[in-house]
């Protein structure tokens, strides 16, 4: 004990400064001891995983049996026919109006009015020993028959010259389209002249065309009275109804 004594009061100081040397070297290691350690993010690679496999099912087709037809009892085998007979009556009824309207169509084109009335603008030239030319206006009248496809008419025409001596023609007429825009016109009557009155026959040939129900076209007519011979010309407008 006396020896121990004597070395602490000895080598005491020594011991003091080492203790302290110590204390101050382990602080700093507690401090940082103490710090929450920096956890680093883990490095997680993604897992390859591969799709399975996929089977398509098998489904097999359902087994369907046709279904039996009991017969029919006698007499509907008649009455199941009938719809094709009607079925062909009324595609023969179509046909049938189909060409009907084409007819109507072509009519139309052509406007075969029942009626028509017709405005002439020309002139007339008289051959002969006095042979002169004049203005001629005139205006006819047309009633289509229903027959032979509308191929006739019947009406009347008055034409009046301005010559010498003014012409007045007068006629009942028959009219006659054979084909096409064509029209023929004969018309026996009655020219009066001066102070005279002779009979007069026309023969008369025109080209007609339709606008709807106006036409046009030019005509060209011979008049024979009193053994002279006149070339009458020109144009023919005309409105049907």
């Amino acid at each position: 004990m006396l020896h121990l004594t004597r070395f602490l009061s000895m080598h005491g100081r020594a011991l003091a400064s080492c203790a302290v040397l110590v204390l101050a070297c382990a602080a700093p290691a507690a401090v940082r001891a103490q710090e929450p350690a920096k956890a680093e993010p883990a490095k997680t690679e993604p897992s390859k995983t591969e799709p399975a496999p996929v089977e398509p099912a098998k489904t097999e087709p359902a087994k369907t049996e046709p279904a039996k037809a009991e017969p029919a009892p006698a007499g509907t085998k008649a009455h199941a026919e009938e719809p094709d007979c009607e079925d062909e009556h009324a595609e023969h009824h179509g046909e049938h109006q189909a060409e009907h309207g084409e007819h109507g169509v072509h009519g139309e084109h052509h406007s075969h009015h029942a009626n028509d009335i017709g405005i002439f603008a020309g002139a007339t030239t008289k051959f002969g020993d006095e042979g002169h030319t004049g203005a001629t206006f005139g205006l006819d009248y047309e009633r289509r028959l229903p027959f032979a496809e509308q191929m006739f008419g019947v009406g009347a025409l008055v034409d009046m010259a301005l010559m010498e001596h003014t012409s007045v023609i007068v006629a009942p007429a028959l009219y006659i389209h054979p084909a096409g825009g064509l029209k023929i016109t004969l018309a026996p009557g009655v020219e009066h002249e001066g102070e005279e009155n002779v009979f007069v026959m026309r023969g008369g040939l025109a080209y007609v065309v339709h606008f709807g129900a106006l036409s046009v076209g030019p005509s060209v007519a011979a008049d024979y009275a009193n053994k002279h011979v006149a070339l009458v010309y020109g144009l023919t407008a005309g409105l049907g109804f």
